[in-house]
Order: structure tokens, then sequence, then C-alpha cells
């Protein structure tokens, strides 16, 4: 389940108060360690309510109000969204912020996200399949960089458990991420590694996207810059080895593993003479 963490607007965030250095160390740290934990899905801080406008609709007619809002405490100067197994461990990160953050004094607000099984009924096949549609090119629409000309677009059974291996075994980064409407599953997820992009989905059986008896016949190469230290930190995490690690023909020290998912990943840098 998801949850949205609110940072209630102060006099210093209305003032448009910078943060100190220190504190956005300490917010990255916090953003780092949820994004570790596998939780971090979005975070953003806003500008002065004076740089914003409210819109009342009356009779249907949008009646519009520039800022700044006098209702300093009932403002929101940011917000972080996490995905928990429970409000209860929910609250024990909210509890982990900052506490420079408003000298010790920044007040929080914990709300849940709905989730599309939350509407019941109401919510048809139709208007599911339109939301995930819409998702799906919001995600894509969220990357900021070019795509290359081809991107390996991974198929596992749990993406969620994936992303956090992949994070482990192969330096990864959750650069974006796209839930199911079951909670469970992901609809799409875009990771960075060694600075290229992979792409991952999991297996839909429902809309023709069954794995099967499991991924053949591809394997991911990887060029780096130590191929003994990525061997080893992917053989850490829990990969399995394919090819011992050596100095091949072509020149590169070269070996191969495969990871629990299925996929299987070469790894090579040029032999250093």
């Amino acid at each position: 389940m998801r949850f949205m963490i609110i940072r209630k607007a102060d006099q210093d965030s209305e003032a448009n108060v910078m943060p100190s250095e220190q504190l956005l160390a300490d917010m990255g740290n916090y953003n780092e360690a949820l994004a570790k934990a596998g939780m971090l899905r979005a975070g953003e801080g806003l500008q002065p309510s004076a740089k914003g406008a409210r819109i009342k609709f009356k009779k249907g007619k949008p009646i519009v109000t520039d800022g700044p809002f006098a209702e300093t405490k009932e403002l929101i100067a940011g917000f972080t969204i996490i995905e928990a197994r429970s409000k209860e461990e929910a609250l024990e990160w909210v509890k982990r912020w900052p506490t420079l953050d408003g000298d010790g004094e920044a007040e929080l607000e914990l709300r849940q996200v709905f989730e599309a099984d939350d509407f019941g009924a109401e919510f048809t096949p139709e208007l599911r399949e339109q939301e995930e549609r819409l998702r799906l090119q919001a995600a894509a629409q969220g990357v900021a960089r070019p795509m290359p000309p081809v991107t390996p677009h991974l198929t596992v059974r749990g993406a969620k458990d994936a992303i956090a291996f992949y994070e482990r075994a192969f330096g990864a980064k959750d650069l974006g991420r796209v839930d199911a409407p079951d909670g469970k599953r992901l609809l799409h997820c875009y990771l960075e590694i060694n600075g290229g992009a992979v792409m991952m989905v999991d297996e839909f059986p429902e809309h023709g996207g069954s794995l099967g008896d499991g991924p053949v016949g591809v394997t991911i190469h990887l060029a780096v810059d130590d191929a003994d230290r990525w061997w080893k930190r992917a053989l850490d995490a829990g990969c399995t080895m394919e090819m011992p690690i050596g100095d091949q023909f072509w020149g590169d020290r070269y070996g191969a593993v495969r990871d629990p998912f299925g996929h299987s990943w070469g790894i090579g840098s040029p032999i250093r003479k």
C-alpha cells in the first residue's frame, strides 16, 4: 500500500527560505534509505503559495485567486510517496524524518493513497485498463533522458524483488515504476544499470504476458570498469556462475552469471596490462 508523507508549510517555507546544506544532505540520506529499502516512489518540495493560485468552482465556473494564502498551517511545503506493508511500517519511517527540518518543529501528515481495488465494482475493467494505459504513458514521459536505440525489456516473476536484487547485484538505480492495480505487481519499471537503461515488468498471464518455462536465449552484457569487482558483487548478492571469469581471447576479462529471475548477465572489462 502507498502512503503520502505531507510536509506542512511554515513561515520559513512560505518566505522561500532555502534549506541549509546540512538539511539537504540529511534529506538526501533519508530518501536514499527509503530507496534502498525499496519504498520510495516520489518526492518533491513545493514553491511558496505566493507563486501559486487557488481555483474554486461555483456553479461549475472556476474562480481563480492568486497566492499567497494566509492559513500557513493548512498549506503544503512538500511531499514524499512511499510504499509500505502497513500503516505502522509507514509511521516508523515518518518518525525517522530528519530532525533538522524546521529546527525540530516540522509538522508532517501521513495519508494512505487510494488503490484501484478500493473503488469496488464502480471501477470497471474498462476504467482499470484506461488507468493502466495512462499510468504507463505518464511513466514513460517522466523519463527525462532520451532512450537508447535498443533497450532490454525484462519480464520477471516478482519485479519488486528483482529491483531490490539488481540494486545489490549490479548497483541498479530505480528511476521510476508503475504499480499494477493489484498492488503487488509492476506494470512498468525503468532501471539504470552501469549507465544504461533496462526496463522491466511483471508477467501478466491474464493478458498474454506469461514467461512459460522462463526466459531463455538472451544474455545482457555489462561493459564495466572492473569485471572482478562486479563479478564478486553479483555472486555475493546471489547470482550463480554460468561461465567462470577469466582473460578471454578477444581481449576482455569476462564471465557470465545467472540471476534468480532467470536472466543471464555477461560481465567484462578490458584486460589490464
